[in-house]
């Protein structure tokens, strides 16, 4: 599923997305219909309406796929949620119902995995986390701010 256009589109959609949903002339070119069809996001958005889909159908096991993407689909989903809405608005709620589907499923997953899917009785490695103290004073002495890349 992942590639490396895959992940480009996941990130582009996660750093500009946002920026340009704030703009009154994008949401209103979207709401009217007007949409770049090749832009990430709507790539992202429609491959992950596939998987849904693939999912829903039976053709892919839905239990192998969320064990290993859950939270990468939650996060797309909230990421492009407020695109989802306003698309919808022109299209109705069969935009990217398959997504949505998928999206459903995962938070599911989650809910019943609250701690992964690890075998109970299977060892885990020891990961020291050799930063931890370090990070968490130089988060408490400066914030980390995060810039846009518009």
């Amino acid at each position: 599923m992942e590639d490396d256009d895959f992940n480009t589109w996941f990130t582009i959609t996660q750093e500009r997305l946002p920026v340009l949903l704030s703009d009154p002339t994008f949401r209103r070119d979207i709401d009217e219909g007007r949409i770049d069809r090749n832009a990430p996001w709507i790539k992202l958005a429609n491959s992950y309406d596939v998987i849904g889909n693939l999912i829903k159908s039976g053709l892919l096991p839905e239990h192998t796929f969320l064990d290993n993407s859950c939270y990468r689909i939650m996060t797309a989903w909230d990421t492009l949620h407020d695109l989802t809405a306003i698309v919808r608005r022109r299209a109705g709620s069969v935009v990217w119902e398959n997504f949505e589907y998928v999206y459903i499923r995962s938070k599911r997953w989650v809910d019943t995995h609250p701690n992964g899917n690890y075998p109970a009785r299977e060892k885990r490695a020891h990961v020291p986390d050799r930063y931890l103290e370090e990070d968490r004073r130089l988060r408490e002495a400066a914030p980390l701010e995060i810039v846009p890349d518009v």
